[in-house]
């Protein structure tokens, strides 16, 4: 694909400097680690939220359940 369509399909001008070309390929770059930090982070909250919600099912499938008499006043 020749250069110049290629930056005419990325919205980029046809005069951009290859300084320019690499400082916006950094910025990508610094955008899609911050992007998959927040994904990771959410993932493991995530993950610990379920493991937390399973155990919880399991404790209380586990545990018999007690029936109280309440008198009513």
């Amino acid at each position: 694909m020749p250069a110049i369509q290629l930056l005419d399909e990325l919205g980029l001008p046809k005069d951009i400097s290859i300084a320019d070309i690499r400082q916006t390929i950094q910025q990508f770059e610094i955008e899609k680690d911050a992007l998959q930090e927040f994904f990771d982070d959410t993932l493991k909250t995530y993950t610990t939220y379920q493991e937390m919600k399973d155990y919880v099912k399991s404790r209380e499938a586990n545990t018999p359940k007690q029936e109280t008499e309440e008198k009513s006043l």
